[in-house]
């Protein structure tokens, strides 16, 4: 909003978010956009330290592809309905309806972690 109402002349946010707001955007080489798995090696070159839990700490974070990611949570209230809604991002119509969104998908979609659901697993099969 401060953008839009030009109490602000820039601001850093992601290309998808850019778009999706109709502001005008400059678009960042990819060998450093983070947004191509091709450049992860590179990415990887660059690290940042930043503050932890006190200002003594520190961690350092290296550069990696930027991804977007979802979850059920374990004790979703509506588990099958999450479940449903999964299935219908990885489908072909969910995966357009995130791209006119200016989402770009994974060719091959990748589930990680315990507890994944069968029907979701089912799903990412059938798109391998």
């Amino acid at each position: 909003a401060l953008l839009e109402s030009g109490d602000l002349d820039y601001a850093w946010f992601y290309e998808s978010m850019a778009r999706a707001s109709g502001v005008r955007y400059v678009r960042l080489p990819a060998a450093i956009d983070l947004g191509s798995t091709d450049m992860r090696g590179t990415y990887a070159q660059a690290a940042v330290r930043v503050i932890g839990a006190s200002r003594q700490d520190t961690v350092t974070m290296n550069g990696a592809p930027i991804r977007y990611a979802f979850s059920i949570p374990r004790q979703a209230a509506q588990a099958p309905l999450a479940e449903r809604f999964v299935i219908f991002l990885l489908s072909d119509d969910g995966r357009r309806v995130l791209e006119r969104e200016f989402l770009v998908t994974l060719e091959t979609p990748e589930a990680r972690g315990e507890g994944i659901p069968a029907s979701v697993e089912a799903s990412l099969r059938s798109r391998r």
